[in-house]
């Protein structure tokens, strides 16, 4: 056991290694989200409260640039569910992180390191999988239907390169390079986890009737949750992380790295604030509702 897993942190530590392994995850991840997305979707087409969500899983949809008045019940579930599978994808590369974070990146160990790794190439694996799913339906979707449905250019830039471009240009480089930044596991681990949680509860509100006392609570505290945990990863987390991490590339003279993580920079603090902002509207609507209200609507 122990030279496996002397085995598997040195191959960590090299290109050849982290490209085998972050492409192993994208093949794990492509098999996993496609049979389970079918199974969540025929669960959530058979739900008592999807007739009640669907039209605010469209209103989503259109504000992500889907054609308005054209988006089928099919194409909905298949965005509700490609939320709660990408979810779950954060969610499991964050927790691989976890030792890191928590004990700082000697006094985890190599066990605690190799997991650390592991945790940002699993999410490599699934934006290597998603933007090319993302590229195809944006592009050329006719010849893969069963994909999904066509992508809006508006979505692709927005998770595909604002998002997905930073992870991929910059993960693989940094564990190279600079794996014991501290700065790096905190904001790896607060974008993936936030992202997790924000988004699947945000899931979870739409099963709630908000023309019900309890569950317009419930929603009004998603709402907080929320926003508090965006603000924290992508604000209060990401532009000290981000001013530490520039500095010390520019400080060492690696220019390289420095003028790479800028442009990186520059792409996800537009995602990020754009998440900030919508987090922010969205608690500023709902706590200025009530159910009496919602049921004149």
């Amino acid at each position: 056991m122990a030279s496996s897993m002397e085995g598997l942190y040195t191959s960590l530590r090299t290109l050849e290694g982290q490209l085998g392994i972050a492409a192993v995850f994208a093949i794990f991840w492509a098999i996993s989200i496609e049979i389970a997305r079918r199974k969540i979707a025929t669960w959530v087409k058979g739900q008592p409260w999807w007739p009640r969500a669907l039209p605010n899983q469209i209103s989503v949809m259109e504000n992500f640039g889907y054609p308005k008045g054209k988006i089928s019940e099919p194409d909905a579930i298949f965005s509700f569910v490609w939320i709660i599978t990408m979810c779950i994808t954060h969610v499991v590369s964050a927790s691989l992180m976890i030792p890191v974070v928590v004990l700082g990146w000697e006094d985890a160990g190599q066990t605690g390191q190799t997991c650390f790794l592991l945790g940002t190439l699993s999410e490599v694996g699934f934006d290597i999988f998603d933007f090319s799913k993302c590229f195809l339906l944006a592009f050329c979707p006719r010849p893969f239907p069963f994909l999904g449905p066509q992508c809006p250019l508006k979505t692709f830039v927005l998770i595909g390169i604002f998002h997905h471009t930073t992870v991929l240009g910059m993960t693989i480089p940094m564990n190279l390079y600079y794996p014991k930044l501290e700065e790096y596991h905190q904001t790896a681990f607060a974008l993936l986890f936030s992202a997790g949680v924000c988004y699947l509860s945000g899931q979870y509100k739409y099963m709630l009737d908000a023309k019900n006392d309890t569950d317009l609570a419930t929603i009004k505290r998603i709402m907080w949750i929320q926003f508090v945990m965006n603000v924290s990863s992508r604000i209060f987390v990401w532009f000290p992380s981000v001013y530490t991490c520039l500095n010390t590339f520019y400080s060492l003279g690696d220019m390289t790295f420095f003028r790479g993580a800028c442009c990186g920079a520059l792409g996800m603090t537009l995602y990020n604030l754009l998440v900030v902002a919508d987090a922010t509207g969205a608690l500023i609507k709902w706590l200025g509702k009530s159910s009496e209200s919602i049921k004149k609507t």
